[in-house]
């Protein structure tokens, strides 16, 4: 983070989406001013509201349909089933969440991945 500040970038244009966030790292994204980072479990915004409770947030979500070669879906990304009770945790720690994340994966991605995945996008934003 600190690299990417000391190059010029805006710390409002820059997201830190590490899907597992160090609490020093967190720290960090505070002092540089990067407000806006991804979460996929209850976990990780409990750590947010601890040590950045003015973080904004992004849910990051999987992509079930995929034909990724690197299906990062496998690891990371909370499932549409889980969405609920991390909007309703979001709002009982008075955090702000901002948008919602995925990642298709790499390589071999069809048009189906992301249409899946915008239309979940959307679910959740109605959701909220």
């Amino acid at each position: 983070m600190r690299k990417v500040i000391s190059m010029g970038v805006k710390p409002d244009m820059c997201i830190y989406a590490n899907p597992v966030k160090q609490e020093d790292h967190i720290v960090t994204a505070k002092v540089l001013g990067i407000k806006k980072m991804t979460f996929d479990s209850i976990e990780e915004l409990e750590k947010i509201k601890k040590h950045f409770p003015k973080a904004e947030c992004i849910l990051r979500i999987a992509v079930v349909t995929t034909t990724a070669v690197y299906n990062l879906s496998e690891k990371f990304g909370a499932f549409m089933e889980d969405v609920p009770k991390m909007l309703e945790a979001g709002k009982k720690l008075g955090l702000r969440i901002k948008g919602v994340a995925f990642h298709t994966g790499s390589g071999g991605v069809t048009f189906k991945a992301y249409r899946e995945s915008l239309v979940n996008a959307r679910t959740i934003f109605d959701m909220a």
